[in-house]
């Protein structure tokens, strides 16, 4: 409203603040609510009154409380809203650090499915201009499950081996706290890289239970047998071209006591041997050269837990 000369102004802004006599005053109202805004004008003997109802909008106050705070994957969190001084019908946007987000008013809840540490936020709009946002930065630490693993040396051994080493493979990006082995007759371990001794034969189910500083924890399986009688497992051919795969004559199964290979040529002679379980030949002969392509003859001797004489023999190829 523009000043006329000679008119005086009387503002009531219904909020118990003192009046104001300015042509075009600047008020700020401090709660929201309804206002009846009254305005009186005098010139000379005339007078005039006119009125005006405002709105005043309530700027939201957002907050809201987890369930959870820290957890192991996936971790689903429960957030509660505790906003005050919401008008019915706003629009709440909850984000909650990882590029998701929702609209759900009120409470809400979200399944954290990759770790690491998250921001949350809540932004609540009364109106278009009545808006008001909280956030609570590194709220919700969302920490990864280990991977338990292990390798048995050997997978299936005898009687007359019955001790059999175990290695832990496990993966964390938390150091684990806790092993726990469980070896299938009874008998169980806490160290990392356990050895057991079985005294009966038999299929067993080993366990291994991990747990890391974080309590996220994870669990195997895998079998070892122990037989009465030696088993082995004897290619026919190999390639030992260097390309990493079936390189070398592996004779697999349970190791025997008193092992012995001897490899021949067509003539009969000795042209390599080892008496170790875990040396593979290469297909080359005790000097180190190497042995054309063609057929040799394999011989395997050894004992058993009775001291009972075992022999294999046979044919392997030497492809190149």
């Amino acid at each position: 409203m523009d000043a006329v000369t000679n008119e005086t102004f009387t503002w009531d802004f219904d909020d118990g603040s003192p009046t104001s006599s300015e042509a075009n005053p600047i008020h700020t109202y401090s709660n929201s609510g309804t206002y009846n805004i009254q305005l009186h004008v005098d010139k000379y003997i005339c007078e005039n009154d006119t009125s005006m109802v405002m709105v005043i909008n309530p700027l939201p106050s957002p907050d809201f409380s987890a369930d959870k705070l820290e957890g192991c994957l996936p971790v689903e969190v429960q957030f509660d809203d505790l906003s005050s001084d919401v008008q019915g019908g706003s629009i709440y946007e909850w984000t909650f650090g990882d590029s998701q987000t929702s609209n759900d008013v009120g409470n809400t809840s979200y399944t954290y499915s990759q770790a690491g540490l998250y921001t949350v936020g809540l932004t609540i709009h009364n109106t278009e201009r009545c808006v008001e946002s909280i956030t609570k930065p590194y709220l919700i630490q969302v920490n990864p499950n280990p991977e338990a693993g292990f390798e048995a040396d050997p997978w299936i051994t005898t009687l007359d081996t019955p001790i059999i080493d175990f290695s832990n493979l496990s993966i964390s990006d938390s150091t684990i706290l806790n092993y726990e082995w469980d070896f299938g007759d009874g008998s169980t371990s806490n160290d990392a890289n356990p050895s057991h001794t079985y005294t009966e034969p038999g299929e067993y189910e080993i366990k291994l239970y991990i747990e890391t500083v974080n309590g996220c924890w994870d669990t195997t399986y895998a079998k070892v047998a122990l037989t009465e009688e030696v088993r082995l497992f004897i290619p026919n051919a190999f390639t030992p071209n260097n390309d990493g795969v079936n390189d070398v004559f592996e004779i697999k199964g349970t190791p025997i006591a008193d092992f012995n290979l001897y490899i021949y040529d067509r003539w009969g002679k000795v042209i390599w041997s080892t008496h170790n379980f875990e040396i593979h030949w290469d297909g080359t002969d005790k000097a180190g050269n190497v042995l054309e392509t063609g057929t040799y003859i394999y011989l395997i001797k050894g004992t058993d837990y009775l001291l009972q004489p075992i022999l294999y023999n046979g044919i392997v190829t030497v492809v190149r």
